[in-house]
Formats: structure tokens, sequence, C-alpha cells
């Protein structure tokens, strides 16, 4: 994994401490450090993933860029890429972005969805992490994608939730199967106030498409899926912000120490691809 390489990029160019200008309220600065350190995180593992698939002659366009911390760092090594992101994160995510984006190449990054990406270029490699189930349709999202790449060589990737498995990754909870909705709006809606605030509530809940599962996208497109058991499982036991993220749900600690304990995890393998905890699968044109 190339640990620290995204870290020691970004804080070459700028002291920690600006980053966070203009963020005085207390509750701001911590959840955008919070945010800055498992972007950081995330960026470390998605470059780790990539790198089977870089070149020197090739166009990339990473979807949701979200801080651009990945793809300022691939341009710096001289590779083409693009990277697109609306915002409309919270509030003091947003200032975090901006503060990013005062300090970076910025010549490559544009403010938009992918939706309303006006480009004439097209691609070789797309990719998309945790964005998938925060489209407005999935089906033309995916489209979208498939559209601007270059020729029957190129590939879009996507790493997403698998909403076939009745966990919600952003709060964190199990929900109701076949009922997400009902689950986070009506059983949970209170609770759930109580531990984000309202309004970081229904930014979350309002952002999510459940339709984002595997039983729905593999009815429309043919897909090339990847069990992700050995990946998840890799981070968790080298990525210290991750383990907390995800073992923060109680249930799924319980689930994660008891296959470690009994060895089981290698029966992961044989589950039924609906049922993949997290989606990571490629599109060719």
């Amino acid at each position: 994994m190339n640990e620290k390489k995204i870290e020691s990029y970004i804080f070459s160019l700028i002291e920690k401490e600006k980053l966070f200008d203009n963020l005085d309220d207390q509750f701001e600065r911590v959840e955008a450090e919070k945010y800055l350190s498992n972007a950081i995180a995330d960026a470390e593992f998605t470059l780790n993933l990539l790198e089977p698939y870089l070149n020197h002659n090739i166009k990339i366009l990473e979807v949701g860029g979200g801080l651009h911390l990945l793809s300022s760092y691939l341009l710096k090594q001289g590779y083409e890429i693009t990277s697109i992101e609306p915002g409309g994160f919270s509030f003091y995510i947003d200032k975090l972005r901006n503060n990013i984006l005062n300090i970076l190449n910025s010549n490559n990054i544009y403010s938009t969805s992918l939706e309303d990406f006006e480009t004439q270029k097209k691609f070789d490699l797309i990719f998309s992490v945790n964005v998938l189930e925060h489209t407005d349709s999935i089906l033309e999202h995916i489209k979208c994608q498939i559209n601007l790449l270059k020729d029957k060589s190129s590939r879009a990737l996507f790493r997403a939730p698998n909403y076939n498995i009745p966990f919600e990754p952003h709060f964190y909870k199990f929900f109701i199967p076949f009922l997400p909705h009902f689950t986070f709006k009506s059983l949970f809606r209170k609770k759930l106030i109580e531990e984000y605030g309202e309004r970081r509530y229904l930014e979350i809940f309002e952002s999510i498409n459940f339709d984002c599962k595997f039983s729905f996208i593999n009815k429309y497109f043919s897909i090339d899926i990847k069990n992700p058991l050995s990946e998840i499982i890799k981070r968790l036991e080298s990525d210290k912000i991750f383990n907390e993220r995800i073992l923060k749900n109680n249930k799924v600690k319980i689930i994660y120490k008891t296959l470690n304990f009994f060895k089981l995890n290698y029966l992961l393998n044989f589950l039924p691809k609906r049922f993949y905890p997290y989606l990571i699968f490629e599109i060719k044109k």
C-alpha cells in the first residue's frame, strides 16, 4: 500500500493548519479534520488500486474528486488526469475544499457533476469511488461514463456500497431489508439527528440513492464484478482510519472478529454476487 505518499505531497504544499482557515467554530474544525483524515486515507488506498491501470499515455477522468488530493498528486507525477466534483458537501467541508483548491494546480479540476460536464475529450480510464450511491439516476450516471470512454479497450471503474446488503455505510447502521427510507426517515430519524445534527442528517439521507445495488445494475449493464472481501480485510488490517470507521458498528465488529477468530474468512469467497458487501466492478465501452 502506498502509505503517506498523498499525505506527504499535500503537506509539502501547505501547512496543515492553513487548510482550516475560516473554520473558527470548534465543531466545524473537528468535523473538517475527520473528513480530511478520511480523504487522505481513501486517496492513499485508491492510488494503490489504480496502479495496475496507470501509464503516462492515457487520459484519465476522476468522477467525484472530493478534495482532489489523488488527482493533484497524479497530475504532479505527469499523468494526464481530469477531476470533476460538484461540491455541495456540508458547509464546513466546502470551506475545506475551497482552501485546498486555493493551493492546488487547479487547471485539471472542474466544479461540476458528471451529468453537466461539457467536454470534447474521450478517456481511456474513468474511475469513481463512493460516488454512484449519491447520483440522481444510477443508470444515467453509468451511461454518461460509458459515453466518455474512448474505445473498446477503455474502461470505467466503480466502487460503491451494495444496498442488496442492508447496511448503510454513511450512518454505519443496518436497515430493514427493502425498507431503507422507512428505516432512516422514520425509525432512526430521532437517533440520527441526535448523533449528527439535523442539518448533517438531512444532507446524508437526502443524498443517498438506494438503487445502488448489484441486482439493479446487473439488469442493465454487462459488468465485470470482483469479490471485495480480500480487499476489505486487507484494508481493515492495514488502514487504522478505515478500520475505526467501518467497525464503528458493533454488529459489524462482532462479525469481523468472529470470522477472524474461527478463521472462517475463506467462506466469504462463496458469497453470491448480489450479497457482496461492497461493489467493485468494471464496464467497458
